[in-house]
Formats: C-alpha cells, structure tokens, sequence
C-alpha cells in the first residue's frame, strides 16, 4: 500500500513541479510588463517635461501634429500594455491557485499515506501481539500435559 500512495505522491509531485514552472512564465511576463509600463510611464513624464521647450521650436501645424501624434502614442502604447497586465494578473491568480490547490492535494495524499502507515503498523502490532498470546497459551497447555 505505501508503494501506491509512493507512486501517486510522485505523481503529484511532478504535477506541481509543472505548475510551479507555468507560474514562473506568467510571473516573468507579468514582471516584464511592469517594467514595460515603467519604461513607458518615464518616456510620458520626459516627454510633458520637454513639451514646452519642444513646442515652443514648432514651426508649422504638421511638426505640431507630429509632436501631438507622439505624446498619443505614449498612452496608447500605456493603455494596451495596461490592458495586456491585467490580463496577465488574472492568469497570475489562476495560476497560482493551481498551483495551491495541487499542494494541498499533494499534502491530503501524504496525510493519507501516513494514516495507512500507522494501521499498517498497527496491525503487525495486533498480528505479533496476537502470535505471541498463541505462542504463550501453547507453551501453557503443552506444560500442563
């Protein structure tokens, strides 16, 4: 019996080991995109610090309009990467409830390898205890005759 809980437990095992491992990804993307949105967030405040020496070297409406095109695709690229992190925190969250949840099945199968280890050992207790009241009455009645 304790081979079989050895076998699933190793199963198991190997089950979280390759949650742990899909976490980790989505944990790197999910860093990653922070910093992309960290990148990006500094370029903006560069960019609202320099707009007035910028703005002011503006000649024509096309250098203004490309000067404006500019700051836009700052928050442009601000909002997708922000939509892209949110979705990646619920995939963060998911994973990580896999992951929990295959620990805490690992650990109810560990419990119940232990539980039938101790009847085991329980019963080759009874077993002995139950030779040895044999052994004990047989030497009895083989004295008394």
């Amino acid at each position: 019996m304790p081979f079989k809980f050895e076998n699933i437990l190793d199963y198991r095992k190997l089950i979280e080991d390759k949650l742990y491992v899909e976490f980790s990804k989505v944990q790197k993307e999910y860093l990653r995109v922070n910093l992309t949105i960290n990148n990006i967030k500094n370029k903006i405040e560069s960019y609202k610090s320099n707009y007035p020496d910028t703005a002011a070297a503006v000649s024509s409406i096309t250098d203004f309009m490309v000067l404006e095109s500019g700051y836009n695709g700052l928050l442009s690229a601000l909002n997708q990467t922000l939509k892209e992190k949110d979705t990646i925190e619920k995939e963060l969250e998911k994973r990580r409830l896999a992951l929990l949840n295959s620990k805490i099945e690992f650990e109810k199968i560990n419990k119940l390898k232990e539980k039938y280890l101790a009847i085991d050992k329980l019963n080759s207790i009874k077993k002995e205890e139950m030779l040895l009241d044999d052994l004990t009455s047989n030497q009895y009645n083989s004295r008394r005759n």
